[in-house]
């Protein structure tokens, strides 16, 4: 998503998974507000604003601009449609305090796919992850 994008979608929110276009319906995760999609595993946020105050003056916004439903991973939207056209898989996100075993799996899949693409969408989508961690799991 573009900045404007980005912005726009802040301030109208979604009723639709961002990434697999469905419904949204979700399952909590241990982050307040936060949902997973039921179908793809992305995630997005149900109750209101919970941004920083330096990422919403990126945007000119207040947390009283911010729709109650937002994606809330905007800036790897793009790379997490590819991954679930691509695989059709469950994708990894979410915050838990203690990490359930499918998505252990499921993060394995994400960077087992990521990896090879990684250089690629470093370059199209700088801020989409932190792409040194990403290249630490090269390691690993």
């Amino acid at each position: 998503m573009t900045r404007a994008e980005i912005k726009e979608h802040l301030t109208k929110g979604t009723d639709v998974c961002m990434v697999c276009g469905r419904k949204l319906l979700g399952e909590w995760t241990d982050y307040n507000g936060q949902i997973r999609c039921v179908d793809c595993g992305a995630t997005h946020q149900v109750l209101g604003c919970h941004l920083t105050r330096e990422y919403l003056q990126e945007f000119d916004l207040e947390k009283k601009d911010i729709a109650r439903t937002y994606f809330d991973q905007p800036e790897s939207l793009e790379i997490q449609r590819d991954y679930w056209k691509e695989t059709s898989k469950r994708l990894p996100f979410g915050w838990f305090m203690e990490t359930p075993p499918n998505l252990r799996k499921y993060h394995n899949d994400f960077i087992a796919w990521l990896l090879p693409r990684a250089n690629e969408y470093k370059k199209q989508y700088p801020d989409a992850f932190d792409w040194e961690a990403v290249e630490g799991l090269r390691k690993s």
